[in-house]
């Protein structure tokens, strides 16, 4: 049974085809349009999709392997602002070959509420399966985020371990060695700038308030080398 049409549903189309393609496997924009144009006069009637040429995005000659690409970028800003509610492809690696690609993208259609639908696979994120499909790639990005958080913490940890300094920002007083070197990484002092660390240390441990510090070291004209 087909869901019941309570409103018109605006549906852009996205093509992508790379100079490979175009020539050896026959991936014509024009074949994918014509395909999605059928889809939509068929969806039209038993599911509300309407499509206005103004929201066609065609990449041509662009690879798969990155979201670097001009239609791609110019389409995921008008579904920010709203001006359709789901994204149509051919086949859903014209969106993209990269899953991480893929799990990024997805999640920023479903925050802004966009849907997405590819024929070749016949993915519908409209439909109730197609729901629960969305949020299990939402539930994959999230992990993937969370699993690169903690490699990442992991190998600062380790770092540190080896005595490497493994924060982004380097503190007053101090730079980083060698930016060259890979291993045992620390910090040097600035002669210059351990003055006013060391005053620093010694207004604090007198009573002085951040304020107070503050006022002193601009009255001073201290500067960061």
């Amino acid at each position: 049974m087909y869901q019941e049409i309570s409103k018109n549903i605006r549906v852009a189309f996205y093509i992508r085809v790379s100079t490979e393609e175009q020539w050896k496997d026959g991936f014509w924009p024009d074949m994918q349009m014509q395909w999605l144009q059928e889809m939509i006069i068929y969806r039209g009637k038993v599911n509300g999709w309407t499509h206005d040429k103004k929201h066609e995005y065609l990449d041509l000659g662009c690879t798969g392997a990155d979201l670097n690409r001009p239609e791609f970028k110019r389409m995921m800003i008008d579904a920010k602002e709203g001006k359709f509610d789901m994204i149509a492809v051919w086949k859903i690696d014209r969106l993209s070959r990269n899953l991480s690609h893929l799990l990024s993208t997805f999640e920023t259609l479903q925050n802004h509420k966009v849907g997405f639908f590819s024929l070749k696979e016949n993915i519908d994120f409209t439909w109730p399966i197609g729901k629960l499909t969305f949020q299990i790639f939402g539930a994959l990005a999230e992990f993937e985020r969370e699993t690169i958080k903690t490699r990442t913490k992991e190998w600062k940890m380790t770092s540190a371990r080896l005595g490497n300094y493994v924060l982004n920002k380097t503190p007053y007083g101090y730079k980083k060695e060698d930016l060259e070197k890979k291993r045992n990484r620390s910090l040097e002092v600035i002669d210059t700038e351990s003055v006013w660390v060391k005053r620093i240390y010694e207004e604090f441990i007198w009573g002085k308030s951040l304020e107070q510090i503050a006022k002193i070291l601009n009255e001073s004209k201290v500067q960061k080398s």
